[in-house]
């Protein structure tokens, strides 16, 4: 039996692209996407955050289903883009600290 509620297949169509685990790559994502695309996750993904939150606190974080997890990983990546899509309607944010400058250990995200 699956752990996954159903109204979280709503979700299933950006999982691939979007539901990234580690932050190095999220910013990557970010950067190589249109402010449309950000918009459009945005919107598909906030109605169904708390549900998400809320299944997954139900789990420690070191017993947590695999197939739950690319859930969480969607969750965050909304998360970390918020600031870019509602502050600034850019992809990148205004007078930030330049990303392709960050150092990310253990990261294996590259900066084109």
């Amino acid at each position: 039996m699956t752990a996954i509620p159903a109204e979280f297949h709503a979700l299933d169509p950006y999982l691939e692209k979007w539901a990234i685990d580690n932050y190095a790559e999220r910013l990557k994502v970010r950067l190589s996407s249109t402010i449309e695309e950000l918009t459009e996750l945005h919107d598909a993904v906030l109605p169904h955050m708390k549900s998400v939150i809320l299944a997954l606190d139900e789990y420690p974080l070191d017993d947590m289903p695999e197939e739950l997890k690319p859930y969480g990983h969607l969750v965050l990546t909304v998360a970390a883009y918020d600031l870019a899509v509602n502050r600034y309607k850019e992809v990148d944010v205004p007078y930030s600290y330049p990303l392709e400058r960050v150092e990310f250990p253990h990261s294996t995200a590259e900066w084109d």
